[in-house]
């Protein structure tokens, strides 16, 4: 499924080419930016760009 980056949230699963990639933190600055537990830098990503997601996107509206 893709999703604008703005709607990831912690505990997505992105698929970046072949490689599913947990997402641990996100950041909402002027872009969103991600951080991976398979990675220990983040990627950034517009709020319009598109991401692949795997399974459910969690809401991060939902936990208030």
């Amino acid at each position: 499924m893709r999703v604008p980056a703005r709607q990831l949230a912690v505990g997505d699963i992105i698929r970046i080419n072949d490689r599913r990639l947990n997402v641990v933190a996100v950041e909402h600055d002027i872009a969103t930016a991600v951080l991976t537990a398979e990675f220990d830098f983040l990627l950034h990503f517009t709020r319009t760009d598109s991401v692949d997601v795997v399974g459910e996107v969690h809401d991060p509206s939902a936990a208030a």
